[in-house]
């Protein structure tokens, strides 16, 4: 058994509009939204149905071909 646990960090990334997020897990949905806001304009790709399940209704993704991290890259280059 593991437990994830979350840095906090006083410096965020500027995200551009547009970006293009990579959910590989359900907690890194959760950690993601903890530290930034989605925009409307950002592209989402998950690694499985089981990570598309735990996304907000507000957010739309993609799901990627297999359960692999290349296939989500492949399908975030596609977009």
């Amino acid at each position: 058994m593991y437990k994830n646990r979350f840095l906090e960090t006083s410096k965020k990334i500027q995200l551009p509009d547009n970006a293009k997020i990579i959910f590989s897990s359900p907690s890194t949905i959760e950690y993601f939204l903890k530290c930034y806001e989605w925009k409307n304009s950002y592209k989402a790709v998950v690694i499985g149905k089981t990570t598309a399940k735990h996304l907000p209704s507000y957010i739309k993704a993609v799901i990627s071909e297999n359960t692999s991290l290349e296939a989500c890259v492949q399908k975030a280059l596609e977009l």
